[in-house]
C-alpha cells in the first residue's frame, strides 16, 4: 500500500492508469481535513459536481492506502461513503450512489453499523 504524503486539501479525481506516487496521495489526517472542507462547501454552495469530484478523490486516496478497514480508519471511510451516498441521492446520481453502496455493504458487514439500517433500506 502507498503511504500518502500530499498536503493538498483539494485534488481532482483522475482514474488511475498506473500505481500512484506517495506525493500525489493524501494521508488520513489530510483526508479528514479535506472531507470537512467538502462538507462546509456543500452546506454553503450545494455544488454537487465539486463535492462529487472531491469525495471521489478522497475515496480513491482511501482505497490506494487500504484505509477502509476496521477501527478509526474504517469509521472515517464509512463516514465518507455514507456522506457521498446521501449527496448522490439528493442529486439524483444513481451511478455514484451505487458505487458508494457497493462499498458500504462490506463496511457494514465488518461491524461498522452506524447507519446500516438506513442504507439497507435503499
Amino acid at each position: 500500500a502507498v503511504h500518502g504524503q500530499s498536503k493538498a486539501l483539494e485534488k481532482s479525481y483522475l482514474r488511475l492508469t498506473a500505481l500512484p506516487r506517495a506525493d500525489e496521495v493524501r494521508p488520513l489526517p489530510v483526508l479528514a481535513e479535506s472531507f470537512r472542507l467538502v462538507q462546509r462547501r456543500w452546506e454553503q454552495e450545494r455544488d454537487y459536481p465539486y463535492a462529487c469530484e472531491q469525495l471521489k478523490s478522497i475515496r480513491q486516496d482511501l482505497t490506494v492506502q487500504h484505509l477502509a478497514g476496521d477501527g478509526p480508519r474504517g469509521r472515517f471511510a464509512l463516514a465518507v461513503y455514507e456522506y457521498h451516498a446521501r449527496l448522490a441521492l439528493l442529486s439524483c446520481d444513481s451511478g455514484e450512489f451505487g458505487q458508494c453502496q457497493a462499498q458500504l455493504i462490506p463496511l457494514h458487514a465488518a461491524g461498522l453499523w452506524t447507519n446500516a439500517a438506513e442504507f439497507g433500506a435503499y
